[in-house]
């Protein structure tokens, strides 16, 4: 292969030697592609290390900038290679190596040439194919695409060249291969192991080890419950392992991935103001971010001022008066912003938002600590406010039940700083949605969508941690109670209920959407403890063997629990009574119709039919395991009347969509199939495999599947190639 030989620079052999290792990392032989990808990772790792002794890691990184343009024209063959594998592992920690410690001002500069290349790029034959596309009934689109703008006619030149897209696409792909691989599941397990052979071979090679150190308070549990059954605690002192190691790597990368994110928009926001009528404007006005409201339209936020960096030559103007010098450096002021403004239309501005959107919504679904999730999310409100509620709803488009499903998900987090970080993000969605349409039709549909399959996620993650801790005490595992399953759900019901009594908002008429709002998550939270309830109370009927055994776990968690649910709603006891925390129980047969019947009257027939026919189906198996036909017999037929009334407008129901990175995982399964019956012999918590008789309540949820907008090819595709800027949403989303 004919390598060019670079410009004789300061950096010309380290460009030589990155275009040597990039070129070898696509031979034909797998040995030679590891070992040029080694050779590239050992060559960053051993001038990183010399910088950060010698205090120049800034100027290192500088020398290997040219690296990060020379990886974006790989991008596509990085994104076919495994999330895990070896080449991926040792490119990219080099590019976020660059963007940690690279001069700013030269990263800014290389934002703002990858930016200038993605001009016009959407108007292309390609594009629909490449970026999803836009649809003529998004969110306003058609209104802020009215008229002809003052963008369209400029003439860009358009050129196949690595623009901000592909850089954005590359933290996508760097997303995935820094992601923390160790799960509860694994690491607890460990201890039944002698060898520690759970734990990839690989990481102790990569990753410093670590003592293994448990809360005080599980140390202290674990000691009382060994002591209860006669044993001595346990010592976990001398277990090392990476775990710490891994977490925290994966932590920092994420943050500067986040970061990275924040100031590519900040950078493009800057250059996205090419209005210089008036050369008064650049003094006029506030400098930086001026305050954008969420529901402005793009000309008056394109109209704004920007900021801009002012460098002049102070030498020529010494001998200038006040009055001259003062218009001299206006009229190079704005020669400036015009050389550095971008040239975006509209569709250009919402491909970029989608690009954006797409790693914060990357980051939210993946596991992150509670640091990068506040992070994440306070950029997700950035750029809502910076470019419009209307853009950013035209931008997500179909997905926007995805970012419904992470953003109540992190409502319903047990530690404040991510539940109130969640919480301010749906506050600002359903305000500004308001404020731009009048209702909240654009959020609520999908929000009572993806309701029940969030809370059924949430009981989930905490029924497995609930087995894990009892195995590693060495107890016989317990399922969890239905007044456990209400504890873990607790914090989504104060998010819910602060959206129903607490709102801050002085306008009456959006405060009463609000509350009805609330009323009717309220009602589908109360249906689904009901449902869950009724489930565990369905397994005690088999007879005494089924029923599960208590234990010293157990019964100290019981204080905790009732303390949790008696400062919520206390739904247990209703469908329970006194004897929620028991399973040899019997359900309120009063308590649990009313509350699917309210759960069905949610939905309706021309709004999510199936979510509504889901509820009567329960209902009317409800009514036949007690006999009761002639209530059963009125479920089905308005069951019938729902299909009907759907039918006939069939093409214009909306209807949500599976979540690939939920459906393919196993983390929001319940490791025994929900509330079934528990197989010791095969059942596995590690692998976290569902039997075929699972009985797990949120099947019922699941949407047929010729309803399931989604092409054929798509499930089964790997790496990036459907997937949006490489990321976790499909194209044929958009």
């Amino acid at each position: 292969v004919d390598i060019p030989i670079p410009p004789m620079k300061s950096h010309w052999l380290a460009e030589i030697c990155i275009d040597i290792c990039i070129f070898a990392t696509g031979h034909a032989e797998q040995n030679i592609q590891y070992r040029a990808s080694s050779l590239l990772f050992e060559l960053f790792w051993r001038h990183s290390q010399q910088g950060r002794a010698n205090g120049n890691i800034s100027v290192v990184a500088s020398v290997f900038l040219p690296f990060l343009p020379k990886i974006l024209s790989h991008v596509n063959y990085l994104s076919t290679l495994p999330a895990k594998g070896q080449i991926r592992k040792d490119i990219l920690p080099c590019a976020l190596f660059i963007l940690q410690s690279a001069p700013v001002g030269l990263v800014k500069a290389l934002w703002r040439k990858l930016a200038k290349r993605a001009e016009g790029k959407t108007q292309q034959a390609d594009s629909d194919d490449r970026y999803g596309g836009i649809s003529g009934s998004g969110a306003g689109y058609k209104e802020l695409n009215t008229g002809p703008t003052h963008l369209s006619a400029v003439d860009v030149e358009i050129d196949d060249e690595p623009d901000i897209y592909d850089m954005l696409g590359l933290l996508n792909l760097a997303l995935t291969t820094v992601e923390y691989e160790g799960n509860v599941m694994q690491m607890e397990e460990s201890d039944e192991t002698e060898n520690d052979s759970d734990e990839n071979p690989t990481w102790r090679r990569e990753f410093l080890l670590s003592a293994e150190s448990r809360a005080d308070n599980d140390r202290g549990r674990s000691a009382s419950i060994s002591i209860q059954r006669g044993n001595e605690a346990p010592s976990n002192a001398d277990q090392h392992s990476t775990q710490n190691s891994r977490r925290w790597y994966a932590h920092d990368c994420s943050m500067i991935i986040v970061n990275v994110c924040r100031q590519i928009v900040r950078e493009t926001l800057g250059m996205l103001r090419p209005s210089f009528s008036s050369s008064c404007e650049a003094d006029e006005g506030d400098v930086g971010f001026p305050g954008v409201s969420g529901s402005r339209s793009m000309s008056d936020i394109f109209l704004q001022q920007a900021s801009f960096s002012h460098s002049y030559d102070e030498n020529n103007s010494d001998d200038e008066d006040g009055a001259n010098k003062q218009e001299s450096l206006q009229q190079r002021r704005i020669r400036e912003r015009q050389l550095e403004s971008l040239a975006f239309s509209v569709t250009d501005t919402i491909i970029f938002v989608r690009a954006v959107t797409s790693v914060y919504l990357h980051t939210l679904t993946m596991k992150q600590s509670d640091v990068a999730i506040a992070k994440t999310l306070t950029a997700a409100v950035e750029i809502v406010k910076i470019f419009g509620i209307k853009v950013f709803l035209t931008a997500v488009g179909e997905t926007l039940q995805h970012w419904m499903r992470v953003t109540l998900e992190h409502c319903g987090a047990r530690r404040a700083d991510v539940r109130v970080e969640g919480s301010e993000f749906l506050n600002l969605l359903l305000r500004l949605t308001w404020e731009a349409y009048g209702s909240f039709f654009r959020i609520r549909l999908p929000l009572l969508a993806v309701q029940i399959e969030v809370m059924e996620r949430i009981v989930a993650v905490s029924a497995t941690k609930y087995i894990i801790e009892q195995r590693r005490l060495g107890l016989d595992p317990v399922i969890m109670s239905n007044e456990s399953a209400e504890a873990s759900l607790t914090p989504l019901w104060r998010t819910i209920d602060r959206l129903h009594n607490q709102s801050a908002s002085r306008n009456l008429s959006f405060k009463s959407a609000l509350s009805r709002l609330a009323v009717l998550m309220k009602r589908l939270f109360k249906a689904y403890l009901a449902a869950h309830a009724l489930e565990i109370v369905n397994r005690t009927q088999g007879g005494s063997d089924n029923v599960p055994k208590t234990n010293a776990y157990v019964q100290r968690m019981r204080v905790s629990v009732h303390r949790i649910v008696s400062n919520a709603a206390a739904f247990s006891k209703m469908f329970l009574g006194n004897q929620a925390t028991s399973y040899l129980c019997s359900v309120q047969n009063e308590a649990v119709e009313d509350s699917f019947v309210k759960a069905a009257d949610v939905y309706s027939s021309t709004e999510l039919p199936s979510h509504r026919v889901a509820w009567l189906r329960k209902l009317a198996e409800f009514h036949r395991m007690r006999g009761r036909f002639a209530e059963e017999a009125t479920c089905r037929c308005y069951i019938y009347h729902t299909y009907q009334e759907a039918a006939k407008q069939h093409e214009h129901i909306w209807s949500s969509s599976p979540y690939l990175p939920w459906a393919s995982s196993s983390d929001g399964s319940h490791p025994y199939g929900g509330v079934a019956e528990i197989e010791q012999d095969n059942a596995s918590i590690v692998s976290g495999r569902l039997g075929e008789r699972s009985t797990s309540f949120r099947k019922i949820f699941y949407r047929a599947v010729d309803s399931v907008r989604v092409r054929s090819g798509d499930w089964g595709v790997g790496g990036g190639g459907r997937y949006l800027f490489f990321g976790v949403t499909l194209k044929s989303e958009f």
